[in-house]
Parts: C-alpha cells; structure tokens; sequence
C-alpha cells in the first residue's frame, strides 16, 4: 500500500469533547543478602520497598476540567523474599521461594471508589540442571499464587471494576536452553496455568480468561559446518497456546472465546565474515490471525502481529 492510499479503516469524523491527564510516579529500592550455611545450601533474604503515586483529572475540551483527584497510593510498603538453594551436585540444584505480593491499582467501581492495592503471597520450588555435559540446561518450576483484591470487570456497570475474593493461581513450567551439538541451537519452554476463584459468593469460578491454561514455545537454529552451505544457519519455532476465553455469555453478549492456535516462525542467515552476520526472519510465516489477549467487549482484545519480515545487519567489535 503506498502512503497516497487511503487507511482500510477510515479515522471516524467525531469532535471529541472531553480529554484527560494522569500522573504516575513510583520508587523502589531493593535489597538482597545470600548466606552459605553449609557447602551445598544457601539462604537468600531480600525485600523492596516502594512509593507509588498515581493522581488524574479531566481536561480540556471537557466543558468541566477538574483538579487533581487522588488514586493509587503506597508509601514504604515493604514486600519480603526468602530462598533455599540446596546443590545436589554441580548438574543440579534444587530450590524453593516465597515471596510477598503488593500491586497498587488505580481501577475504580461504578462508587467512584478506587480498588485497594492487590495483595497476596507467591511460592515456588524447582530444579535447575545441566545435561550433555553442560551444553543443555533444563528448568523445572512449580508455582502457587494467592492474592486478594484482584480487579475484575463490572459486568452490571461496565467501564468500572470489583475487587475479587481470594484468587489461586498455580502451575508448572519446564524450560530448555542451549547446544545440544556444535551446530545446533535449541531453546522451548511448556507452562501450564490454572487460575480460579476460591473464596467467594462464586467459588470456582475461573477468572483470568485471558491466559491460556497451556502455552509453548520452541525454536531451533541449525549451523552448516561444511560445503557450499558452511556458513548457511536456518532457524525455524513455532509458539502458539490453547483454547482462551473473556467474560461470561448473558442473554444479550456472548462470551468471547478463541479456539489453540500455533504461529510458525523461520530465519535464514549467512555468515559475511567472521565479525559480520546477515539474517533475514519470517514471523507468523503462514499468517495466522489470531488474539495475544481476550478483553472485554470493546477493548483488550489484541490482534497478534500478522506476516511480517525482518533483514537484520549484525556486526561485532
């Protein structure tokens, strides 16, 4: 499409007649200590302290401009962190987490009331490894999350939020990364993901609709060492999730709902010199359509990136 085309969507013809301005600011400061209590285990303690300050007001061409009002706030909220990491040999380690959750929100429901900070606690146990020699490792986590005061849609009042009851999010994921071979470089991960609510008018009610309950990524780069191809990589993944839904069918809107989807991605590259490399990336190479994220009925419903084609110059010092 040239720039003298006009835009497949036209901009609508609308004089606005309101406007409006916010402010952010926010500080954190974060500190961390690691105690060797004996030769294979390590203590780590930590925590952050953090300021937030989120202010807003409505402006010009609003025939009613109005002053500051006062949202989201923190001063001094201090969120701890501990750790164990127990080195069962020099290819595994194993560990364990905890950590406190504090998530200021700016939201509103339909009182004008604004949403308390998002509070909970997060845990975690794993297992980092190394195979074939130190050339691949591979990452094991599992996960649990409890938070209160989660915003959530006002399905009576839209535009406006509720504070959920206590949520419980929990899960796994397997990571891989690394050198299989001389030529050959691979990285995938797999995580699964189940989120409800627990403690509410509503138990069991799944709410965060827009993270898949499994999503995967896998990407490959095969050098050739030889011939008329020795320095040819090609690169091929493929990342995709399952089915995803937002929102609660009623007698007048339908749930929206996306069915799995997988996006393939490819790349070629050559090797100019041996400080200079030329590639060029194909991404979403069948064009697949497909939403990153389910919102609401008018917004946060996020087309992911169509076919598009990257040529990348990269040259070392």
């Amino acid at each position: 499409m040239s720039l003298a085309d006009p835009p497949a969507v036209p901009e609508p013809d609308v004089v606005y007649t309101t406007g409006s301005e916010n402010v952010t600011t926010q500080a954190g400061y974060y500190g961390q200590v690691r105690f060797s209590l004996t030769d294979p285990l390590t203590v780590v303690l930590g925590g952050r302290l953090s300021d937030y300050d989120y202010k807003s007001r409505t402006t010009a061409p609003n025939p009613n401009p109005t002053d500051w009002s006062q949202s989201g706030k923190a001063r001094g909220e201090f969120t701890p962190y501990a750790g164990l990491l127990y080195d069962v040999n020099r290819q595994l380690t194993l560990y364990a987490s905890y950590s406190d959750i504090f998530v200021p929100q700016t939201q509103r429901t339909y009182l004008e009331k604004v949403l308390d900070p998002r509070v909970g606690k997060q845990y975690e146990i794993g297992a980092k490894s190394e195979l074939i020699e130190g050339r691949l490792a591979a990452n094991l986590a599992f996960f649990q999350i409890n938070d209160t005061n989660r915003a959530m849609g006002d399905a009576d009042h839209p535009g406006y939020s509720l504070a959920a009851g206590e949520v419980e999010s929990k899960g796994w994921e397997l990571e891989v990364t690394g050198k299989p071979t001389r030529r050959w470089d691979v990285s995938g991960s797999f995580t699964y993901l189940d989120t409800e609510q627990i403690r509410s008018a509503t138990p069991g009610l799944p709410i965060s609709f827009w993270y898949p309950r499994r999503q995967f990524k896998l990407w490959n780069k095969l050098r050739f060492g030889e011939g008329p191809l020795q320095d040819v990589s090609l690169g091929f993944g493929v990342r995709g999730a399952s089915q995803t839904a937002s929102g609660t069918s009623t007698t007048t809107v339908a749930a929206r709902s996306q069915n799995s989807y997988a996006v393939v991605d490819a790349q070629v590259g050559y090797q100019l010199s041996r400080d200079t490399a030329v590639s060029l990336g194909v991404n979403n190479l069948f064009d697949k359509a497909y939403y990153t994220r389910l919102g609401g009925t008018n917004t946060y419903n996020t087309y992911g990136d169509p076919r598009n084609v990257t040529l990348t110059l990269r040259v070392v010092y």
